[in-house]
């Protein structure tokens, strides 16, 4: 009975760990990724930042008020002290800035286009990193079951020789070598395993995750074989890598014709009404105090508008110089994209090749093994045909690792 509980128990315990485990996976990254990631949040926030800037055309016409209102005690000349109150309300519209306002206004629509697609360099920046550091975690999940297979192998030949040397066929150098090969191998899964918890502990803060959260790992490492058709993509989808000059050419243009127009006059409607005291004016009668005023009113910057020629000249040369930086961007991601497909596809060539090699590996450790059993081999070929088996393994866990990395590299840039 107590055997039963205490199975039942321990099955609890890791129902409930599996539970509360957060499971990561080359699918569900990249929606992690965005929900969680704090530059993505920030970049998010930044393009909200852009968006409230906006509508300044419409506003631009709403009339601006101004209220005055105050009660003084003075004292003019020869006259007693007096107290009296002043106030008055004064209303002024725009109703002609050269276009200036229009031109503000596509500007901040431009910057909130500017800002999302900041947005998506940041999400493409961070999806690399993120498949970078995810890839390794299964890579090195990988090696250590390699190593721990390697220590296996190792200890199974140490115990040849043990035998051998019981039969007086073999010497003790040969379990030294076997002995110093397991110490080898113990240091290598040792520093595997930190760089694992290492990665991981890179994981959380990339995902943004509570250093407490709990993550399992289920995907192994494998190649796809039909990858080609997610590789699709348009112009657009790569917009992302020269848009961004593509747009500050374009604020720069609009910045110039505002600065070009800073000769046009500006016109601007005005009321107002102002009751005055007798300190501010000499009245004969308090009914005097009382003023009202209507009219339109231009107005002709020359100073600034000198100085804004140059600034506008400024803007052109800028204009210029971002809309060169995107014709090369341009050229440069679609040679990146060529590029990185022609090394896709011979990594995909090469994991076939290294599965080739390990099948050859494998049989010259078992002819080695036989070999040694009968006396034919030493204990250095058995160590050197065990190490070969291992690296012909650790090989193609590269290999597929650097596949699947330039596979995330490519999607990411696709904004899959």
């Amino acid at each position: 009975m107590k055997q039963r509980l205490k199975i039942i128990f321990l099955m609890m315990g890791v129902f409930s760990c599996n539970i509360f485990a957060l499971e990561i996976n080359s699918k569900n990254l990249k929606s992690l990724l965005e929900q969680k990631n704090a530059r993505i949040s920030a970049s998010e926030m930044q393009v909200e930042a852009a968006k409230v800037r906006e509508g300044v055309l419409a506003r631009s016409f709403l009339p601006s008020v101004k209220l005055s209102a105050s009660q003084e005690s003075f004292k003019t000349g020869i006259e007693s002290y007096k107290t009296q109150p002043t106030y008055g309300v004064e209303g002024n519209i725009n109703l002609f800035n050269g276009g200036r306002d229009k031109l503000e206004s596509t500007i901040r629509s431009k910057n909130t286009e500017l800002q999302l697609v900041q947005k998506d360099q940041v999400i493409y920046s961070e999806l690399q990193k993120v498949r970078t550091i995810y890839w390794d975690i299964i890579y090195l999940i990988n090696k250590k079951e390699l190593f721990q297979s390697a220590i296996e192998i190792n200890k199974s030949n140490a115990k040849s020789a043990q035998r051998r040397i019981k039969s007086g066929v073999a010497t003790e150098t040969d379990r030294v070598e076997f002995e110093m090969e397991a110490i080898n191998l113990q240091r290598e899964l040792r520093a595997a395993e930190l760089q694992l918890t290492n990665n991981i502990n890179s994981l959380m803060v990339v995902l943004n995750l509570d250093v407490s959260e709990k993550l399992e790992f289920p995907e192994k490492l494998i190649h796809d074989h039909e990858f080609e058709s997610l590789m699709n993509h348009g112009v657009k989808d790569l917009e992302f890598a020269f848009k961004n000059s593509q747009l500050n050419s374009q604020i720069h243009i609009l910045q110039a014709e505002k600065e070009k127009r800073a000769l046009w006059p500006k016109v601007d409607a005005f009321a107002s009404y102002n009751q005055y005291n007798q300190r501010e004016k000499d009245f004969q009668s308090n009914f005097d105090r009382d003023e009202y005023a209507i009219g339109i009113k231009l107005t002709v910057d020359l100073p600034s508008g000198i100085e804004s020629n140059r600034e506008a000249a400024s803007q052109s040369y800028q204009a210029n110089s971002a809309q060169t930086l995107a014709d090369i961007q341009k050229r440069e991601i679609a040679t990146h994209i060529k590029n990185e497909m022609n090394e896709l596809n011979f990594l995909h060539d090469q994991v076939h090749d290294a599965e080739e090699n390990i099948k050859r590996a494998e049989k010259y450790y078992q002819l080695t093994q036989s070999e040694y059993s009968r006396g034919v081999k030493n204990s250095l070929d058995v160590l050197g045909s065990s190490q070969r088996l291992y690296e012909m393994r650790h090989k193609k866990l590269e290999i597929i690792r650097d596949f699947q990395l330039s596979k995330g590299h490519l999607l990411a840039q696709f904004g899959k």
